[in-house]
């Protein structure tokens, strides 16, 4: 799996994509870090098959965090881009 972050604004570069794959079990899986592949680019080498929907966790380098839940929908389909509206908060201009 190969993901492409577009857009981050509010927060630095970003140094990390986990993600979180939805479970029906009451106890949700962990999330999986994924590597950067090359500037906005990220993958995932995984053996085993991903089930939607898929959540995304965004790390910047600050360190703070931004979760796009279930941004990955359960009908999910290869080369579709899909959208999430989350973001860091903007920064107060003083």
């Amino acid at each position: 799996m190969c993901g492409v972050v577009e857009f981050e604004d509010g927060d630095g570069n970003l140094v990390g994509l986990d993600l979180h794959r939805s479970s029906s079990s009451p106890t949700p899986e962990a999330w999986i870090s994924m590597q950067q592949a090359w500037g906005v680019e990220w993958k995932l080498n995984s053996v085993s098959a991903l089930k939607a929907p898929l959540s995304f966790k965004l790390i910047s380098n600050s360190g703070k965090t931004v979760v796009a839940k279930n941004v990955i929908p359960s009908r999910w389909q290869p080369g579709v881009t899909y959208h999430s509206v989350v973001n860091f908060k903007a920064k107060a201009l003083m």
